[in-house]
C-alpha cells in the first residue's frame, strides 16, 4: 500500500502533524500509526487530573474517530512499525504489511525509564501512556498506603492525586 505522508507516532506531535498538513490544504493521503490502542490524547493530565477523577478518558482525547474519518487521515492503532527502508521509502508493520511513502515523520516520544529490578511485580507501576495511568487509577482504589520512587513533577502529581484519595504516600528520591 501506499501514502504520500505516513506518521510513526499517535501522540500530540504525531497527531499535530497530520493536522497541520489538512489545515494548509494538503491533498495527498496521511497515515497515522500509533502503537497505542488510543486515539490520540493529552498526557499531562494523566498524571494527576485523570488519576484523581477531574476528568473522564473522553476528555483527554484531542480528536475524535469521525475528525479523522472527515478529515481523510487513516489512523492504525495498535500497530508496531518493526522495519524502515529508506532507500525503497517502505514500512513494514508488525501484522507484516508493507507501506510506501514520499516522506516519513517519525514522532515516537520517548520512553520511561525502569528501574534495574530482580522481581517482577504487578504492584510496581511506571506512567507514560493512558494504559499506565488506568492501572494506576485501578491501584489507588484498591490500596490504602503507596510508595513513589522519584521526586519529580510527575511523581509528586501522582503523590497529589493518592492523598486527594486519602492514601499514605511515601516518596523516595533516588
Amino acid at each position: 500500500m501506499k501514502s504520500n505522508v505516513i506518521i510513526i507516532g499517535g501522540g500530540q506531535s504525531g497527531l499535530m502533524t497530520a493536522v497541520s498538513l489538512r489545515q494548509n490544504k494538503f491533498k495527498g493521503s496521511i497515515l497515522l500509526i500509533s502503537s497505542e490502542n488510543y486515539l490520540p490524547y493529552q498526557r499531562p493530565p494523566l498524571s494527576k487530573e485523570f488519576i484523581s477523577d477531574n476528568l473522564k478518558e473522553k476528555q483527554l482525547y484531542f480528536k475524535s474517530a469521525e475528525y479523522f474519518q472527515k478529515n481523510d487521515i487513516k489512523i492504525l492503532l495498535n500497530t508496531s512499525v518493526i522495519e524502515i527502508n529508506k532507500k525503497q521509502n517502505q514500512i513494514i508493520l508488525n501484522s507484516g504489511e508493507e507501506y510506501s511513502y514520499e516522506k516519513l515523520v517519525i514522532a515516537t516520544g520517548s520512553k520511561v525509564n525502569k528501574l534495574n529490578l530482580s522481581c517482577d511485580n504487578n504492584n510496581i507501576h511506571y506512567l507514560r501512556d493512558l494504559s499506565d495511568s488506568l492501572e494506576i487509577k485501578n491501584t489507588l482504589n484498591k490500596h490504602n498506603k503507596i510508595a513513589i520512587v522519584g521526586a519529580g513533577y510527575i511523581g509528586l502529581e501522582i503523590a497529589a492525586a493518592a492523598i486527594k484519595k486519602n492514601l499514605q504516600v511515601k516518596i523516595i528520591e533516588m
